[in-house]
């Protein structure tokens, strides 16, 4: 069965079966054609020799490494399907970059591993095995879709382009590209902040905590990044100050309220209170794409990274730790590509919304969140350490 589904994911992307070739990182069956229970005992095994003083037993996946090797240098492109051939070709050098996040987060991103031959990388895609696409049938059709992302790897014909970027740009530039966006189709203007904090904490990521450190504006292909002077440690450079970036965000309601549509990701439930900290109102009408695609696609990851990997064939940009960013020019890229990557994703959020029929409950969720913004103005504040226990507690409920 699942090579009847890598056949027909073959055929939606324009190849034949005897387009590809196929092989495995292990070609002999383990005992009982269980492999896990097989590196389970042999793992078991091996501690015991340890003990002992003795040389352990080698993996097959060791043994075999030297023959897939070779195969791997034949090929003009790769798909790399499952966590066995994640780990046995793609890990290892995505591991010496600093990138090996597993399986899940590098999947769907064009890569170029360095496993050819001479000095030619070769296209790769790490994407789910098919049989666990048959067994949790959500990951069909991001399968498929991987690998059709794989082709116009091989082809050069990748739909991504780096957005061009405006630094610190004065205000009356901003008006000016404000004014022009209102012949961009679709109309759409991305919104995303970048936060920080103190030294080796996550306060970045609280929003009850977080300093702003930049806010990009823009379209798909050019984004205004806009610098503050908010997190100590970083000081000494030419950012603009808040009151500053108050007028800003003014202007930018006013052109929201005439013809723009203001998209923001996690904006209602993230970025609204941190900016309100620092008395910056951010405009009340925005679409939040991070809460449609909850409510719309629920059955799916809800970061920016994982929808970015189904809808666009953009490089993996994203670094989870925000003040992992020491320079601010590397942020400043970093929110760029968050912003164009939003407004390339926010017209196939929007749809999903719609013909899952679930605007009415957008609506719904969007009203309790500006309700609890409300209230966070009025000095309302979450326990977040009682919020962690009751989330650790349902998540015991549900299994």
């Amino acid at each position: 069965p699942s090579g009847v589904l890598f056949e027909e994911a073959l055929r939606e992307a324009g190849l034949d079966r005897s387009d590809v070739s196929i092989t495995n990182v292990i070609l002999c069956s383990p005992p009982y054609n269980t492999m896990k229970r097989m590196l389970s005992r042999l793992g078991r095994r091996n501690a015991e020799l340890l003990r002992q003083g003795r040389p352990g037993i080698s993996s097959p996946v060791d043994c075999c490494a030297p023959r897939l090797r070779a195969e791997v240098q034949s090929a003009r492109a790769l798909l790399l399907m499952g966590g066995t051939a994640y780990r046995a070709v793609a890990a290892p050098e995505l591991e010496e970059r600093g990138a090996d996040s597993g399986l899940s987060e590098n999947r769907g991103f064009p890569l170029t591993l360095a496993v050819g031959q001479g000095d030619v990388g070769l296209p790769t895609i790490v994407s789910y095995h098919p049989a666990h696409a048959l067994r949790y049938p959500r990951w069909k059709p991001v399968f498929k879709a991987d690998v059709g992302k794989l082709v116009r790897h091989v082809e050069g014909a990748l739909r991504w382009r780096e957005p061009m970027i405006r630094y610190n740009p004065p205000i009356g530039v901003i008006r000016r590209q404000l004014e022009g966006w209102r012949e961009y189709p679709p109309g759409i203007v991305a919104l995303d902040i970048e936060t920080g904090g103190r030294a080796g904490s996550r306060d970045g990521l609280n929003r009850q905590l977080a300093h702003i450190r930049c806010i990009g504006i823009g379209t798909a292909d050019l984004v205004l990044v806009i610098g503050l002077r908010s997190v100590p440690r970083l000081g000494g450079e030419l950012l603009r100050p808040v009151a500053e970036i108050r007028e800003i965000m003014a202007l930018l309601d006013e052109f929201c309220r005439a013809y723009l549509q203001l998209s923001t990701h996690n904006g209602a439930l993230f970025d609204a209170p941190v900016l309100w900290r620092a008395r910056i109102r951010l405009p009340d009408k925005h679409f939040d794409s991070a809460l449609a695609h909850v409510i719309g696609w629920s059955e799916y990851p809800a970061k920016l990274d994982y929808i970015s990997s189904v809808d666009t064939d953009a490089p993996k940009h994203k670094v989870h730790d925000h003040d992992a960013w020491a320079r601010n020019e590397d942020l400043w890229r970093y929110n760029a590509w968050d912003v164009s990557i939003q407004a390339q994703v926010t017209p196939r959020i929007a749809l999903r919304l719609r013909e899952t029929q679930q605007v009415p409950a957008y609506r719904i969720i969007r009203g309790i969140a500006n309700v609890c913004r409300g209230l966070n103005r009025a000095g309302l504040r979450i326990d977040l350490a009682e919020r962690d226990r009751h989330a650790t507690v349902l998540s015991r409920r549900m299994g």
